[in-house]
């Protein structure tokens, strides 16, 4: 519901038999016959990004709820196993459908949510308070401060307003202003 939030937790009372006995989705479900040709129709213009966007953490929130979920971790941590092993078999079996079809026209390979030591974080900018509610002058104020200082040492941060998408109510002035400032002071030595 609105911007993809759930409107329940289907599997927050469930056992743990409950979550392998869940209808989950099936792979094959995935039509990946238009895939090589749309990627190649954009060759040598774009780069192309393909595989499942596989948002497998979200996915388990959405399923159980952020707070179950994270309460489960550690109560229940076979139950946490069991559910991401679902979730997470579905994507990866939907991106190897992907790359089946089309892996050498795919320029780019994006994975929803974090594996191991090295990560990246993308995001961490208000997309409410200050890119749409802000002015160009309160946004160059703070270019995601304390945000850049916190995220930038060591590597692997790429500031924006969110991980996926600056959303459409936010003025195109506070946009270039949030650029600006990332140019400005969000460059790594």
């Amino acid at each position: 519901m609105g911007y993809g939030q759930p409107i329940g937790h289907p599997l927050a009372a469930a056992t743990l038999s409950e979550v392998h006995d869940y209808p989950w989705p099936d792979p094959e479900s995935m039509d990946v016959s238009e895939i090589r040709a749309s990627a190649q129709a954009c060759a040598g213009r774009y780069a192309v990004l393909g595989g499942d966007c596989s948002p497998f953490w979200h996915d388990a929130i959405d399923l159980i709820g952020m707070e179950n979920l994270y309460l489960k971790m550690y109560d229940e941590p076979e139950y946490v196993d069991a559910l991401m092993e679902h979730v997470v078999a579905y994507y990866e079996a939907v991106s190897r459908r992907i790359f089946d079809a089309a892996a050498d026209a795919i320029d780019i390979f994006f994975i929803g949510n974090d594996f191991g030591g090295r990560i990246v974080f993308n995001g961490a900018i208000d997309s409410q308070h200050v890119l749409i509610d802000g002015t160009p002058p309160s946004v160059r104020a703070d270019p995601g401060a304390p945000g850049l200082e916190i995220m930038m040492p060591g590597g692997g941060y790429v500031a924006g307003a969110s991980h996926d998408m600056i959303l459409k109510e936010t003025p195109v002035e506070n946009v270039l202003a949030m650029f600006d400032a990332v140019r400005e002071f969000g460059v790594y030595g």
